[in-house]
């Protein structure tokens, strides 16, 4: 269904002009870099924005200082529009939907793959430590290795010149004497075009540019300009590949800063400078203390700056939408097209009030004209907030085959109080600006320092942490380390998350070390790994071997795919959802029943999602090993809004909740310890819930389907029945069927309000002919059982038991070993995660010593646990398997 969405909006885009360039339907890159060598820590993406993206950021992808874990700055990145043969086109965003894709255009401004972007989805960084290291060693980086000439990463040969590109997949021949040019100390690059799918939110078509960014971070080492090492450097090269000129081309850069603490923001404008100006508006700041101050400084012009009013729609004033309100900002327009004109928040003034593309263009520091700290012209402070802003480069035209280049610093000082901050930064814009002019801004920062690599101390390789809530890392310090970086994940080639300790330790919680991304969670038992790495002011060492860690986290049960064991048992009218007449069978030979999380059921009815689904998670999370059924019946169970609405009503719904006690996968329930709970719903109608109150709200990855209202569970502080029994009178003589509550103190203790596993579940249906799933229908919730045996020795009174299981991960064959320091009787045998037993290796008398036994070959991927026990003691190991 999304491919034939994405087609559908292809052939539409291409229609709506003769010429437009055609996008393709590639996914998203997900490449990340990081410049990390000077006093900043920046993470670039290649979906045009910066410090925000792939949800492996969130107010954390710039941090300066750059140990401090501050951050002055939440998102940012490149917006253009401009016209095509009179129609306007744009690219860019805020922090969704974004129009950059990875890879370079054809010169007749296709893709090389209309269908697949991938192969060009990376980000190169390089420094100088790394050619210094080749040139003592033979031994390159990948990234130095794969240095793309053929892309256009800037290069030169042995005698210094620029190296030609001669072909697309042209790479550095570092024997023959070629090198990358690196800017600065550490140098990032990468390619993108606005090309790969269709701008879709801006409903423009796309420009047809390649755009190729170099960023670079300048370490404090050697410095020769003040405030450079608190700094980041971007050159962005646009690339007119389409047929067209582009007339009225601008350039902007759209900032969401957060100054330490986002609600006590001011913004302002040095048009003199070109810089945008982010300062704090009280004299101590809720996380940097002394109030830093922020620039963003267009380093070769700016022709306009624009910001944005929080809450306000985008038609007037508020955060633009669509293509046709970003330009309008990029011309210095409100987004809604008016004018700006000077004093108040520039909107609405009257006429006689200058028309003014620069906004707050006055000086804070003095409080000469116009800016926060005199809104009005009459020293009045403008109320503080979380402010968003765009400063934009004058505009040109760019002729098809052309290329124009953008040149922009990220700039922070932090002076002895908020203006003083302002004042600094000027200073530091100064000298920046100076160099730029000069052509020597790309060669400040003395060549990097290679520092040792750290060995890693606790915890042991494949040490067992599954008791545990959170988990210490700790690594030998190395001389001329000012911090370490620590990266985690769940495979030693993609170690993604990563953060900054400025000691040889770092703890880290369990919630932390099972992220997937910063929406997404891995809950049950995990094998994480991890590795660090020294960094130092002029210096920069390389990541140890990976490691591992086992751990756990509640939650609902992951299967190996990363789905949600969230199964259909049973089906409409109580079919058997896994027959071989199901339009789906998916999930069923591994789970006995069928994956309806964001899958659809065996009929194709409906799915079953969640409106946040880590804080669904969370919600099931500590009430494992219990599992839970939803179960849709002809009389249904009485439900409540309270205390989910406003207005508490009572109602019948077709389904009920279980609490179904601990159920095996794939294996029937004892109906025995089973517990009704009482059910809940959210509608914005109390009275109304499924195809009449629900089913308004479209899911943008299920084309032509809609969400049901949400729905819950709560244990009863007494029973369901009980329940039962006091409403059911109440709502059958109601109106509607629909009991109106009015003593909600007494209502709110029939629910054990801290005990609420099911919440926040919704289904969605084809907008066609919405319905929730028939009667008949069970939906079961498992969740991650806790580890199902120690990872320690019981003490016993005999010898103890040596247990080894290598090489672990296990790719093929591998070797559990037993050592005993006295003869008795031993099982040996593995478990899988759920604790059931997969194989027996050992069972019976042993002799002391040592003993070797094969671990089974024929073992699905996962991770497993090998377990030895002799009389009361027991040892437990635990291995994984890849396949």
């Amino acid at each position: 269904m999304g491919r034939f969405a994405t087609l559908l909006a292809v052939l539409l885009f291409a229609a709506s002009g003769a010429h437009a360039q055609t996008p393709g339907s590639c996914a998203l890159g997900t490449a990340e870099g990081d410049l990390d060598v000077s006093n900043v820590f920046a993470r670039v993406f290649n979906t045009g924005s910066l410090f925000f993206g792939n949800a492996t950021t969130n107010g954390d992808g710039y941090l300066v200082p750059r140990f401090s874990n501050h951050s002055p700055l939440f998102a940012a990145g490149i917006w253009l529009g401009g016209y095509a043969e009179g129609e306007l086109r744009v690219a860019g965003s805020r922090y969704t939907n974004f129009n950059f894709y990875p890879g370079p255009l054809n010169e007749d401004g296709t893709l090389p793959d209309a269908d697949d972007c991938s192969a060009f989805d990376r980000i190169y960084v390089v420094s100088t430590v790394d050619v210094d290291r080749y040139e003592a060693s033979g031994e390159a980086s990948a990234d130095l290795a794969a240095w793309p000439v053929g892309l256009g990463a800037p290069a030169v040969d042995a005698s210094g010149q620029p190296l030609a590109a001669t072909s697309r997949e042209q790479v550095l021949d570092l024997g023959a004497g070629e090198r990358p040019v690196i800017y600065g100390s550490q140098t990032a690059w990468w390619v993108m075009n606005d090309v790969g799918a269709p701008h879709l939110l801006q409903d423009t078509p796309p420009l047809g540019v390649e755009v190729r960014v170099s960023a670079f971070a300048i370490s404090g080492e050697g410095d020769a300009v003040a405030g450079t090492p608190e700094a980041t450097f971007y050159r962005y090269e646009i690339v007119n590949r389409s047929a067209n000129e582009i007339t009225g081309l601008r350039a902007g850069f759209f900032t969401d800063p957060d100054l330490g603490d986002a609600a006590d923001d001011y913004i302002a404008t040095d048009t003199t400078r070109s810089l945008a100006i982010v300062y704090n508006d009280i004299p101590t700041d809720g996380v940097y203390g002394i109030p830093p101050a922020l620039g963003i400084d267009l380093l070769n012009g700016a022709g306009a700056s624009s910001w944005f009013i929080g809450g306000a729609s985008a038609t007037t004033t508020g955060d633009p939408v669509t293509g046709e309100q970003m330009y309008n900002v990029l011309q210095g327009l409100w987004s809604g097209g008016s004018r700006v004109r000077e004093f108040g928040d520039g909107y609405g003034q009257p006429e006689t009030y200058p028309v003014t593309p620069f906004v707050l263009a006055g000086d804070p520091v003095t409080g000469s004209f116009w800016s926060e700290e005199n809104i009005d012209g009459e020293g009045t402070n403008n109320p503080a907030g979380d402010r968003r802003m765009v400063i934009t480069a004058p505009p040109s035209t760019l002729a098809s085959g052309a290329s124009r280049t953008v040149d922009l610093a990220v700039l922070f000082a932090q002076g002895t109080d908020r203006f003083d901050s302002v004042t600094e930064l000027r200073a530091v814009s100064d000298e920046v600006q100076d160099a730029y002019d000069a052509g020597t801004l790309w060669d400040l920062g003395a060549d990097l320092t290679a520092l040792a690599t750290p060995q890693s101390l606790a915890p042991e390789a494949g040490a067992p942490a599954t008791q545990a809530d959170s988990v210490v890392f700790s690594w030998t310090p190395v001389g001329g380390a000012s911090g370490y970086q620590v990266r985690w994940g769940f495979s030693p080639d993609s170690l993604f998350n990563t953060q900054q300790s400025p000691g040889s330790s770092l703890a880290l919680r369990v919630e932390q070390l099972t992220r997937i991304d910063r929406r997404r969670s891995r809950f049950g038992i995990q094998e994480v790994f991890w590795s660090v790495r020294p960094l130092g002011d002029g210096g920069i060492g390389e990541y140890s071997e990976p490691r591992s860690v086992f751990v756990y986290r509640e939650g609902p049960l992951m299967l190996a795919s990363g789905a949600l064991a969230f199964i259909e048992v049973a089906g409409p009218g109580g079919a058997d959802p896994c027959a071989e007449s199901a339009q789906s069978r998916d999930g069923c030979d591994e789970t006995g029943g069928n994956l309806v999380y964001r899958s659809l059921n065996s009929t194709g009815a409906y799915y079953f999602a969640s409106t946040q689904e880590d804080f669904s998670a969370y919600q099931i999370g500590p009430f494992a090993p219990n599992d839970y059924e939803i179960r849709f019946t002809r009389s249904g169970g009485l439900a409540s809004c309270a205390p989910f609405c406003n207005g508490l009503r009572v109602r019948r719904v077709p389904f009920e909740v279980w609490d179904v006690g601990a159920v095996a996968l794939g294996e029937e329930n004892d109906p025995s310890d089973d517990v009704q709970l009482l059910p809940t719903y959210r509608s914005d109608m109390a009275c109304e819930f499924g195809p009449i109150g629900g089913f308004n709200v479209r899911d943008p990855d299920f084309p032509g389907y809609v969400f049901s209202d949400r729905i819950g569970a709560a244990y009863p502080v007494t029973t369901y029945a009980d329940f039962e029994a006091e409403y059911a009178p109440l709502v059958e003589a109601a109106p509607d069927g629909c009991f109106e509550e009015t003593d909600g103190e007494r209502f709110q203790t029939l629910f054990d309000v801290d005990r609420l596993p099911v919440y926040g579940y919704l289904f969605g249906s084809p907008e066609a002919a919405p319905a929730l799933p028939e009667a008949g229908t069970v939906i079961r919730l498992y969740t991650a059982d806790p580890p199902p045996v120690s990872g320690e020795p019981t003490p016993g009174a005999s010898g103890e038991i040596a247990l080894t299981v290598a090489p672990n991960p296990a790719r093929g064959a591998a070797t559990v070993r037993l050592a005993l320091t006295a003869p008795e009787a031993v099982r040996v045998r593995v478990l899988d995660m759920l604790g059931r037993e997969v194989a027996t290796l050992a069972e019976g008398p042993q002799a002391s010593g040592d003993m070797a036994l094969r671990l089974p070959g024929d073992l699905a991927s996962g991770v497993y646990a090998v377990e030895a026990v002799a009389g009361e003691r027991r040892m437990t190991r635990l291995v994984t398997v890849v396949r």
